[in-house]
């Protein structure tokens, strides 16, 4: 994985950033982003590995942060629904592959990195995390 860096002096990160930088650290044969793309239907490129669940992800992402072009802004709480209801559904399906699984989770710990960088999304985070609680586990007999 390439470390490349998305942080923006000049305001919040877009969906085009968010994904391009999916497309880097992840790799552009699971993420073909077509970089000069004006349209939300020709951003991704038809030769990713899993392209009906790129697909899926990428206008899933899109929608969940309500974004009318590439380069609106894009929040933590819309991106991590959106990433956790495809793998919840795709979890559930008699047809998910442990592959397709193992990307959406490498997305989220993608996405995860670049919060803790401090690049654009994390100051879009709707809600403050509650602290953790650890709760005692009953013993099984």
């Amino acid at each position: 994985m390439q470390n490349s860096s998305i942080v923006r002096s000049d305001g919040p990160l877009t969906f085009r950033d968010l994904i391009r930088h999916l497309a880097d650290e992840i790799g552009r044969h699971q993420i073909p982003v077509r970089t000069r793309a004006t349209d939300i239907h020709e951003f991704i490129g038809p030769d990713s590995i899993h392209h009906e669940l790129v697909n899926e992800l990428v206008r899933a992402i899109y929608k969940a942060n309500r974004c009318g072009h590439l380069d609106a802004p894009v929040h933590a709480a819309g991106t991590f629904n959106a990433l956790g209801n495809l793998r919840a559904r795709l979890s559930q399906s008699n047809r998910a592959d442990v592959d397709q699984i193992n990307l959406i989770d490498d997305i989220g710990w993608t996405v995860r990195e670049l919060l803790d960088d401090g690049a654009g999304l994390a100051g879009h985070i709707d809600h403050p995390a509650a602290p953790a609680t650890i709760l005692p586990l009953r013993r099984t007999r």
